[in-house]
This record gives C-alpha cells, structure tokens and sequence, in this order.
C-alpha cells in the first residue's frame, strides 16, 4: 500500500515567575509564608500526515493548532508551634486557570473512509476553558522523642481541565471539566538505634470527583478516538514503607515497597460515550505494587574510597488505558542496576562505573492500544556508563 509520511513540529513559549515572602511572629510561635505565582504558555502544533499516497487514505491531516494556557495563583501558610513538640499547619491558594484553543485542520473528504467526512473540517473551531478554584491543606504533627515523629494531614487539589487539543473531527472538540480531589495521609518517621535504623511509613486515602481519563470515545462521524474524557468519582488507597539501616561501618541497606489500590465509584461522564469501562476497571499507568532494595558497602584504601552498589527494582504489571485492553497491558518486570565508585582521599575527584539493566533483560516501558493500532516501547538494553567528576 505505500508508506506513510508524517511531518509534525511543536512550538512553545512559555514564561513562569513565582514571589514569596516567610518571616515568623509572636517570638516565634508561628511562621507564616505569603506568594503568588503566573505562568503563561503559547503552544502551536502543526504538520502533515499523509497514510498510504495513491491510495484512499491519503491527506489524513494537517493540522495547524494554536493552544494559550494561563495559570495565575496566590497562597498563604502558617505553621502554629504551640510548643516544641507540637506543630500544626494550614495552608490555602487561589487559581485562576484558563486555555483558549483556535484549531485550523485540513480533513478532506476521503471515499471509501468512514472516519471522516465533510462535517470533519475543523478549520475555524474554537473552545475556551476557564476555571477557579481554592485549595486547603491542613496538617498537625507531634515529636514523640527525639526518635519518632507521627503526622495526619487532609488535603484539596485539582487537574486542570480544558478541551481536546488533539481533535480529528469537530465532535471531538468536547470540554472536559477540572478534576479535584480530597487527600487524607496519617504516617510517621523514625531514626532508631542510634540513627542506624531509619523506618518511615504512610497510608493514604484520595477522593477523586469527575476523574479524567483518556476514553475511545465514539461521535456521530467517526470511529473512536481518543479523547480526555471526566469518567466519574474514584478512590486510591495505597500504603508505603521506607527502610534504611547501617548495621555496621561502611554498609548500607535501604528498601521500600508500595501498594496502590484503585476503585471506580461511580460514572458521571456527560457528553460522550464511554468505551470498555466499567466500575472494575483499572486506573492507567498505576501498579499495584512496587518494591526497591539496595545494598552498598564503603571500603576506605589509602587513595580514596570505593563503594559497590547493587539495586533491584521491581514493578506490578498495568494497563496503559482505562478501558483495560489486554494489548495495553505491559507485564510486571523486575530489573537490577550496579555501582561502583571511587571517591579520592580529597573528595575533589569521582569515578564511576554504572550498569543500567544489569542482566539485560527485555521488557516493554509501554504498549498502547488506539484505534486498531497497536504499539509497544521495549526498554534500552544494557547500559554501561563511565562518570567523571571534578568538584571545585
């Protein structure tokens, strides 16, 4: 049939500045920070797609897209220390989020090709999204001894919302709304014997209301598409475990593990039709379960210091979309990495030697699953490198 060509070019201003003042008051007892924050962006995507030329699907698209994204905040902190032990913070901000889209897209009418039709011509459409929002975060922690610390805090946020930047057809062009959660974190964080031993842990609870989700979502002159798309209420729960201890002079043994759970609640998308998804589906890209060790161990010679290291990372399969298809899914793997390093008697020199996939294994870092398409990233293979380093 040919071969296709694609000429696609991105373009991006953008300019951020953020102003902070701290100070303290009432001879300390609290500390208070105040600021604000603006950023502004001027994206352009533009180019051309031409599948299979001679043949029906040529002239795919060439779209030529202008997206202006605004953001502009203020926020206060204060932390309350009621005595040396206790604290308690809360925090508040201010957003004014916004984007304006302007897209220009040359879709022909193509026979023989279902996916578009004249009602496909997106020159002169054009959205605009704009949202404000105020956030909290409240906290209180408590030193028990100079050993423990324990901590809760509850806390708001939100994703931006906005409209399809990447529509094929106007009926794509569909808003989707900000997506806002509820954050809720107990924990605590210890150094034992003698700081040898450093254990710290977590469990957390979010409350997602109108998640966002890329869906294949159909339209009346289309096949599916993918589009973001607000799926409905959800929760993550998930709990996490840090270890450090150095038994003895030299060696260091570190590891963490995590768990993540995710559980649709409810659907409340409106607007478009959701695809292959249902209240037991699993959020993209969110392993179940990960797990890190590492151990190291320093040996002192009369020119410096040379430290082996051997890490093992390991990571549950998951799915790269919400509708779970199996050829999204990218299997669990478990790879390991070494270190070696020499630090001279001075600290003024460094080397090091490092080895990424150490066994050279093959995996997928991604497999994606869109409109009759499938496609995979396997990960690098090997990798050796040298490192030199001169401090001054």
């Amino acid at each position: 049939m040919g071969s296709q060509t694609a000429l696609f070019k991105a373009r991006s201003k953008q300019f951020s500045q953020e102003i902070r003042l701290s100070g303290a008051a009432f001879d300390d007892l609290i500390d208070w920070t105040v600021g604000g924050y603006y950023y502004h962006a001027d994206n352009n995507f533009s180019g051309s797609n031409i599948l299979y030329p001679g043949k029906p699907f040529q002239n795919l698209n060439g779209p030529d897209d202008d997206i202006t994204s605004k953001n502009k905040s203020l926020f206060a902190q204060l932390i309350l220390h009621p005595t040396d032990r206790f604290n308690v913070t809360g925090g508040i901000r201010y957003t004014n989020d916004s984007k304006d889209y302007i897209y220009r897209r040359f879709n022909p009418f193509m026979p023989g090709v279902p996916t578009y039709t004249p009602a496909g011509i997106l020159t002169g459409v054009t959205s605009d999204y704009e949202a404000n929002k105020v956030d909290y975060r409240l906290s209180v922690d408590y030193r028990w001894s100079s050993e423990l610390m324990t901590y809760a805090q509850v806390s708001t946020g939100f994703r931006g919302g906005g409209t399809n930047s990447r529509p094929f057809v106007p009926e794509q062009a569909v808003p989707f709304y900000p997506e806002t959660m509820t954050a809720y974190e107990v924990g605590f964080k210890s150094d034992l014997l003698d700081r040898r031993l450093r254990v710290n842990g977590s469990f957390f609870i979010n409350d997602y209301q109108d998640i966002i989700f890329t869906n294949l979502s159909p339209t009346p002159n289309s096949q599916n598409n993918a589009t973001p798309t607000n799926v409905g209420t959800a929760k993550f729960k998930g709990a996490e475990l840090e270890i450090t201890t150095r038994p003895v002079d030299g060696l260091l043994i570190d590891g963490s593990i995590s768990y993540l759970d995710f559980q649709l609640k409810s659907f409340t998308a409106t607007g478009v039709t959701i695809i292959g998804v249902t209240l037991d589906s699993k959020a993209p890209f969110v392993s179940k379960w990960k797990f890190a060790a590492g151990v190291q161990y320093a040996v002192e010679t009369e020119i410096g210091t040379i430290t082996p290291r051997l890490d093992y990372n390991y990571q549950s399969s998951f799915y790269t979309n919400i509708n779970n298809d199996p050829l999204s899914m990218v299997p669990r793997r478990g790879i390991f990495n070494a270190r070696i390093t020499f630090d001279s008697l001075d600290k003024d020199w460094r080397l090091s030697i490092a080895a990424k996939n150490l066994f050279d294994k093959y995996y997928y870092n991604n497999r994606f699953f869109n409109v009759g398409l499938s496609s995979a990233q396997p990960a690098p293979p090997r990798e050796i490198s040298v490192t030199l380093r001169r401090n001054f």
